[in-house]
């Protein structure tokens, strides 16, 4: 869901040199208060261990442990974020929250893991839940399949209301409209919805109250994930979570089959490459437009090692190009990975 330029300007780490070793620390959070706090003593007990560890084979890792005991005390526990990343280096030391659960996992060596991060970040990656039903307009801030209430803004309210002044299309007897929603109002509606969206992709549920198609959305410049026309039958927690969920799967899947596309496309014109070590190589020539790799499998957790897709990973970000993903088993021709190049 999110571009290179967006990992690029949020996750520059990733791809940069280090100069030093490079620790990949990947944990799980829980919510509840008590959970929480055994979290933050999990994480930092975990971390001191494998500091110690290789403090007893000889190395200086004092000056890490610091760092890396700096970021466990600022984690935003209270975000509803599912798993943290701890990136720590002689010149990084960053945290990132993801809204997904990722196991337990470190990785030591001479640059961050970027396949975690990469796709956790863009499976969290913000958008906007629009929850149209009859009487009301709803709007919610989501990351995967987190949702929160979007707060009371000019904007918010400016869209609640048009949708509020609306006048249902007319029916027949039969059922069958003779009378198209006024256009006019379709116009400022979208206009409204925009400016709640302020260039963050939008979900939109309930999309026949208005009269307007999915491809209306788009032709008015809103990004859109997915729509369904159908109204919320139930708007409580659970039926709204199931909302996003399945409207993100839809997404998901539309997305898959373009990439997919641009493959069989790149057979075509002798510019897709499949090989690890060739896949390497072109990115670090630079030559790779996309590395397009199935969602990571969470099955194997604890100490992992640095492969070439790693490194494919940090060559292709650092070379200007994208990384995506597909959901598990659309590879399969492919061996689970491969690079769409630009020359």
């Amino acid at each position: 869901m999110t571009s290179t330029i967006a990992i690029n300007k949020t996750l520059p780490f990733l791809f940069t040199g280090a100069k030093e070793p490079s620790f990949t620390f990947l944990f799980r959070i829980h919510s509840g208060s008590e959970k929480q706090l055994h979290d933050v003593g999990h994480i930092r007990g975990r971390c001191h261990e494998i500091f110690n560890e290789l403090e007893s084979q000889g190395s200086d890792v004092e000056a890490l442990r610091k760092k890396t005991d700096a970021l466990i005390e600022k984690i935003d526990l209270h975000s509803g974020a599912k798993s943290i990343g701890l990136f720590v280096s002689g010149e990084n030391a960053q945290c990132e929250t993801f809204f997904i659960h990722m196991p337990e996992r470190f990785y030591f060596g001479d640059y961050f893991s970027g396949l975690e991060a990469c796709y956790a970040t863009a499976e969290s990656t913000p958008y906007a839940l629009f929850v149209l039903e009859p009487q009301s307009l709803k709007v919610f801030k989501g990351q995967a399949d987190h949702l929160e209430l979007m707060p009371e803004s000019d904007a918010v309210s400016h869209l609640q209301k048009i949708f509020k002044d609306r006048q249902p299309a007319h029916h027949d007897k039969d059922g069958k409209t003779h009378r198209a929603h006024d256009s006019k109002w379709q116009k400022n509606f979208v206009d409204a919805l925009a400016a709640v969206c302020a260039g963050v992709p939008a979900m939109v549920a309930g999309l026949e109250l208005t009269g307007l198609t999915e491809r209306e959305l788009r032709d008015a410049g809103v990004e859109v994930l997915a729509t369904r026309n159908e109204v919320c039958q139930s708007t409580g927690t659970d039926a709204l979570v199931q909302v996003a969920e399945d409207l993100l799967k839809e997404f998901h899947s539309t997305h898959a089959a373009k990439l997919l596309d641009q493959c069989r496309t790149a057979i075509g014109a002798q510019k897709l490459v499949s090989i690890p070590q060739d896949m390497l190589a072109c990115a670090q020539e630079g030559r790779a437009e996309m590395l397009l790799l199935e969602a990571p499998a969470w099955d194997v957790s604890g100490k992992m090692e640095l492969t070439e897709i790693h490194e494919t990973i940090r060559h292709t970000l650092e070379n200007g190009g994208r990384v995506e993903f597909v959901p598990t088993g659309s590879l399969t021709e492919w061996n689970g990975a491969v690079v769409v190049l630009r020359y």
